[in-house]
């Protein structure tokens, strides 16, 4: 005899198999309409078939279920099936091992109706219900798929398939939680079930906890060294956290045991690019296309080495080409605002830079490259505007590029006070204060954040000075109320001071904003 659930061989004479990790209910079905048939009943008490006749069809079932099981090809596994229900046309045992033979073969119409007429037949087939629930879920219904795996799980809590499939349908709806815990039961059943610890590591994964989802990846590789999937993903975190060369090293592995996978490709691609190995990088992601030619991102990174390479109208194609098969790719519109500024076409840079802001408001290179294409354009105003906006994002935006660096240094209160003192840009005492800003404030706890309001009140503050025709008189009073004290606290490394001094500075001008029409913001 042959457990329908495990496939084991068994005694003669169980009710229930007896290995626990099934324990299938084997009481005889009456083959005419499934009652459940016990030995003392002489005759079937839905359908008044005999016993004897009842306990004959069923080792006949059992029989042909076995033929069809010892038979390697599927279409002869399906016939043998066929024939039988022709005498048994309702045993829902015999439409059960149909459906399945019909799913492996990826006719799942076929299947679905022999699994549906099974539990038709007998609703408390569990295997049916699973099934159903696995089908549904490859179609993308995943209201139903919960509705037959739970069924499933009712009837029977210790198959394995139902829990991995019931984690799949939670995985699909973004409910990492539950669907660890399934995965984890499926786990619990099966201690070395490889694709459950895969699944639970990208679950896992999905909720930023990487030290779990490295232990269930490297968990999976120990079950099943072949499994690629679990590769990619340990080249993925690798990656992010910066370690290329086991990146690189899982990767290579992925890439060999699935050599077709565009994601595999094209993730060693961003590998060698943050490696700056821009010839790889190009290998990869160019095969990553070829294998899936509406890979976005691929034609991204390889639009950033074709730049690095100096290669701007290669960049330009792959950059369109990213944009055309994904237009929310906001990086690809940074890098054409980007190339655009550069060859001086300020329209379209400005263009492609709004649509990157449009859909990724928090870069700050966005603002600064727009702010460029401003400045470039003539208009000052929204220049400022944008390179505000780029420092208030980050205060510590690298000051090489030249326009920042006159709106950070060349329109803020010390430099303005200098300026009408006509001291040089690079006078001892700008240096002093800006040393004092890069090298002390910014180090402290809260001195990025200072900055950074500063850098949103000053500009309006020199702005409105500059209109007055007293303009020289309030720098000279600014220089000698506050800033002399500030370059002595300084000179006697009394920072915190001067810090104290500074702030003090700027509050006094922000109430002294009404008497000479100031238009500044509040400094906390």
């Amino acid at each position: 005899m042959i457990c329908p659930n495990c496939k084991r061989e068994l005694p003669d004479g169980y009710n229930f198999c007896p290995h626990e990790d099934c324990g299938a209910d084997l009481r005889p079905r009456c083959p005419k309409c499934g009652a459940e048939v016990k030995p003392h009943w002489k005759r079937c008490p839905e359908c008044d078939t005999p016993v004897e006749t009842a306990e004959k069809s069923n080792k006949e079932v059992e029989a042909i279920i076995q033929k069809a099981e010892d038979t390697e090809d599927f279409n002869e596994k399906i016939a043998i099936l066929t024939k039988g229900l022709k005498t048994y046309n309702d045993n829902a045992e015999l439409l059960d091992w149909r459906g399945f033979y019909y799913f492996m073969q990826d006719k799942k119409e076929l299947a679905k109706r022999d699994f549906e007429k099974s539990i038709e037949l007998n609703s408390e087939d569990a295997d049916s219900h699973s099934w159903l629930g696995r089908i549904n879920l490859d179609e993308g219904n995943t209201e139903k798929a919960f509705k037959f795996l739970n069924a499933a799980i009712k009837l029977d809590n210790k198959t394995l398939e139902s829990y991995m499939w019931r984690g799949g349908a939670y995985e699909r709806c973004k409910d990492y939680v539950n669907a660890i815990k399934d995965y984890s039961k499926a786990i619990e059943l099966d201690p070395e079930n490889e694709v459950a610890y895969d699944h639970r590591g990208f679950c896992y994964y999905m909720q930023d906890k990487k030290e779990l989802a490295k232990h269930d990846f490297e968990k999976s590789i120990e079950l099943y060294s072949e499994y690629a999937d679990s590769h990619f993903w340990l080249g993925k975190i690798n990656l992010e956290e910066r370690n290329t060369e086991k990146a690189i090293k899982f990767l290579n592995a992925a890439i060999k045991l699935d050599n077709k996978d565009p994601e595999c490709y094209g993730l060693r691609g961003d590998v060698y690019l943050v490696c700056k190995d821009y010839e790889n990088a190009i290998k990869d992601c160019t095969k990553a296309i070829e294998l899936n030619p509406e890979y976005a991102e691929a034609y991204h990174n390889r639009g950033i080495c074709y730049y690095m390479q100096d290669k701007k109208e290669l960049a330009k194609h792959d950059f369109e080409k990213s944009i055309e098969l994904y237009s929310e790719l906001a990086y690809s519109h940074s890098w054409l605002g980007a190339i655009n500024l550069k060859e001086g076409n300020t329209e379209k840079a400005i263009k492609f830079l709004n649509a990157a802001i449009e859909l990724d408001n928090k870069a700050p290179y966005n603002y600064l490259f727009r702010g460029n294409a401003f400045y470039k354009h003539g208009n000052t105003e929204r220049a400022k505007e944008d390179y505000q906006r780029a420092l208030s994002l980050n205060p510590n935006l690298d000051k090489s590029n030249k326009n920042l660096f006159w709106y950070q240094d060349g329109c803020f209160i010390t430099t303005a006070v200098c300026q009408s003192l006509h001291k040089p840009d690079d006078c001892d005492e700008l240096v002093t204060f800006r040393n004092f800003r890069d090298n002390w404030l910014a180090l402290k706890p809260d001195g990025k954040e200072i900055i950074a309001e500063y850098y949103r009140t000053a500009p309006a503050i020199v702005a409105s000075i500059n209109k007055r025709t007293d303009s020289a008189e309030i720098y000279n009073a600014v220089w000698n109320t506050y800033l002399k004290k500030c370059l002595q606290f300084i000179k006697n490394s009394q920072y915190e001071d001067c810090k104290q001094e500074y702030i003090k500075m700027v509050r006094e001008l922000r109430k002294l904003g009404d008497k000479y029409d100031f238009n500044t913001t509040k400094i906390n």
